[in-house]
């Protein structure tokens, strides 16, 4: 999912994206870029799904651009089930010192797009 669905949306996409000079952004993780979180097939897929948005960048430009976000992470609710002191560890280990959080997340397409 993490993979082939970016790549059948993009396809889709692709003809109006092309007329718009538009982007598409895909939503992955620090565990893509780094093998962290919770699982190895989770930080796999993850980089792949990053690997994926580069070729896909290659093939689309220069009408089309193409970016991934990939937070760290995330106060849904099941980043709030990790203890506090969990989420502090995670916070200091971020560059920016915070915790990506749902609110955020749109404004991190709008700084990429």
């Amino acid at each position: 999912m993490n993979v082939k669905s970016h790549l059948w949306l993009m396809h889709a996409a692709r003809p109006h994206l092309g007329q718009t000079e538009g982007v598409f952004i895909t939503t992955a993780s620090l565990a893509g870029v780094k093998v962290s979180g919770s699982s190895l097939a989770y930080s796999v897929t993850k980089a792949a799904q990053i690997h994926l948005a580069k070729g896909l960048a290659q093939i689309a430009a220069p009408r089309i651009r193409v970016n991934t976000v990939s937070p760290g992470l995330m106060l849904t609710d099941w980043g709030l089930q990790f203890p506090p002191e969990k989420q502090e560890e995670a916070r200091e280990r971020s560059k920016l010192k915070r915790l990506a959080t749902v609110e955020r997340m749109p404004q991190s397409r709008y700084s990429v797009s």
